[in-house]
């Protein structure tokens, strides 16, 4: 088990455990499907601790357990938006036009989508992947998508490395920056992850924890990620909670648990918890600004 910081190695506090048959369970109860009784057995075997370093902004877990090929090929069978391009691929596309990009590398690029993606807005884009399932996907596909492990001689990366989605299944997210952004000589670096200062950190999705995820992160995370690394902030942005329907549909899978900050539950009296959320949005409540990203651009 890991009690200190995965940036910093330093100690960190408790912030929550989950037992492993509630952690299972809440695939059912939250997202809506059963895990099937092979994978429960395999990965959900002792209680997960969720720690916390004030001084790095970092959440991670711990014991770190990681989840292989099995786990990722239930998620994207049954789920039918695992895979989908996300909030943070659109944005990405829209700050690689701004600030002027002509390509980039993706790493841990699956099948492509993104590329496919940022093609359509003229930029090229190459990517790097572990699934030998998802390479060979891509390059039917016609795109430039390697293995990690089999890069050919005469790959050459881009000086922008995108990260979506990626640090929060590593167990050294640090590592895992400085050697890709030494093997590329990148100047500039975007990451996506799961932030906890949003309204994804009030729920109890069950994949912001093992065997999902390792780490939650935070505007302070990324900052101190960025020190650590060598690397400045050029720019942190957050997913936008667009509305109290959204709120609706993502926190009413706690089962009418009362509201963030309030005695309130959103069935009880929808007019008044509407007000309650209109009120915590104009306080900048984070649960009731944000909802799930954030993206980070990193430049040195």
């Amino acid at each position: 088990m890991s009690q200190t910081c995965l940036l910093t190695g330093r100690a960190g506090r408790m912030v929550a455990t989950r037992q492993p048959d509630e952690l299972a369970r809440s695939y059912h109860t939250y997202l809506g499907h059963p895990l099937p009784a092979g994978l429960v057995a395999k990965y959900f075997t002792q209680p997960i601790d969720e720690l916390e370093s004030p001084e790095s902004g970092l959440r991670w877990f711990a014991p770190p357990v990681v989840a292989g090929r099995d786990f990722y090929e239930y998620l994207g069978a049954t789920f039918d938006w695992y895979y989908e391009n996300s909030w943070d691929k659109f944005f990405t596309v829209r700050l690689l036009k701004k600030i002027g990009a002509k390509s980039f590398t993706d790493i841990g690029c699956g099948s492509g989508s993104f590329i496919k993606l940022a093609a359509e807005a003229g930029i090229r884009g190459s990517g790097i992947e572990i699934n030998a399932d998802a390479v060979q996907q891509a390059q039917r596909d016609g795109l430039q998508v390697h293995l990690d492990s089999t890069l050919p001689p005469d790959f050459q990366f881009s000086e922008l490395l995108c990260m979506f989605q990626t640090l929060e299944h590593v167990p050294d997210p640090l590592g895992f920056v400085r050697n890709h952004a030494e093997r590329s000589g990148c100047r500039r670096l975007i990451i996506t992850m799961p932030c906890y200062e949003s309204l994804l950190g009030f729920t109890s999705d069950p994949l912001s924890w093992p065997p999902h995820h390792i780490s939650f992160w935070s505007e302070k995370a990324i900052r101190t990620l960025a020190e650590l690394a060598g690397f400045r902030v050029g720019g942190i942005w957050r997913q936008p909670l667009s509305s109290f329907k959204r709120f609706r549909r993502v926190w009413g899978r706690e089962g009418e648990q009362p509201l963030p900050e309030s005695s309130l539950t959103l069935s009880a009296n929808p007019i008044a918890s509407r007000w309650h959320f209109l009120k915590s949005r104009i306080a900048g409540r984070p649960w009731a600004c944000w909802e799930h990203t954030i993206v980070g651009l990193l430049e040195r």
